[in-house]
């Protein structure tokens, strides 16, 4: 297993212990380009499906039914067993999660429409490799390279407060720090490593992991009304982030050798952006689910 926790997080968690109450449990898949099978937890890849199980479609696309693509499938088996999953990942005796959407645009905001399901795999008695061959895309791009996942369970920190002047967006995103921790968070700094040009504080890289992941804080906050709520009103929270880069330079580095490749050349793209999903201006996709009812339409969001 990989351990990519930044060794920084001591220095912040000395200075301010406090904010070690709002962690939330997170899984960083680490995709790589491979050929996965259906036993294998992958990005892309063939899905362990029932024979007797149709594969599910969208009709939201001009009419006419497409099929969807596979996102993410995850074996429990392939995590730590004594560490702290998302209330979500598993519920019941499931073992197996299933992520897939219509890589097709939907409705005004021209997004993918994406759903989750939960199987357990013991009982797949009858499955099988299944992966659609997409016909006739009008977003390529919306269709992850195949990949095999190397998932790490780690913790993450909530954002800091939304600081913008829109009385909405404030409304729709109440503050998740306490006024006198977010601004002590604000001024930050690590006492070794050297000032951001801005100036601004260091706990922003040390709060979220990047790359691909399931669960954990949103570190990305700029139009939070997009996501904040599900259509039934109750508050929604972080399903996925399918971010196109994986931040192999950044403070999250391994600890010791992993037993996966962790980066080739500076510009080798089947390493930075292994999975090739880029939907966004910034390479930033997320997934967004109801805390209510799990069985909602998942909210889509593209920076």
């Amino acid at each position: 297993m990989v351990n990519t926790v930044p060794v920084q997080r001591e220095a912040l968690h000395e200075a301010v212990p406090e904010v070690a109450a709002f962690a939330r449990p997170a899984v960083r898949l680490h995709p790589r380009q491979a050929e996965p099978t259906a036993e294998q937890s992958s990005a892309g890849g063939p899905l362990l499906w029932p024979e007797h199980e149709a594969w599910p479609t969208c009709d939201g696309h001009q009419g006419r039914p497409r099929e969807l693509a596979p996102l993410v499938q995850l074996f429990k088996h392939d995590l730590p067993a004594d560490r702290a999953l998302p209330d979500w990942m598993f519920p019941g005796s499931s073992d197996l999660l299933h992520i897939l959407w219509c890589p097709e645009e939907h409705g005004e905001a021209r997004l993918p429409t994406a759903r989750l399901a939960w199987r357990n795999a013991s009982a797949l008695v009858d499955a099988s490799a299944r992966l659609p061959e997409p016909r006739d895309l009008d977003r390529a791009e919306a269709i992850p390279l195949p990949c095999v996942l190397h998932p790490e369970v780690v913790t993450e920190l909530p954002p800091l407060n939304y600081a913008g002047d829109d009385p909405t967006e404030s409304e729709l995103v109440p503050p998740i720090l306490p006024a006198e921790l977010n601004e002590r968070l604000s001024a930050w700094r690590h006492p070794s490593e050297p000032e951001r040009p801005d100036g601004a504080s260091h706990y922003w890289a040390l709060a979220t992991a990047p790359g691909w992941k399931l669960g954990g804080w949103a570190d990305y906050a700029s139009y939070p009304g997009r996501y904040a709520r599900c259509p039934c009103g109750a508050q929604t929270r972080l399903v996925a982030d399918l971010m196109s880069a994986e931040g192999l330079d950044s403070w999250w580095q391994p600890s010791a050798a992993p037993d996966f490749p962790w980066k080739g050349a500076p510009y080798d793209w089947s390493f930075h952006e292994p999975t090739q999903l880029r939907l966004g201006r910034d390479g930033f996709q997320a997934l967004f689910g109801c805390t209510a009812d799990p069985g909602h339409p998942l909210i889509t969001y593209i920076e």
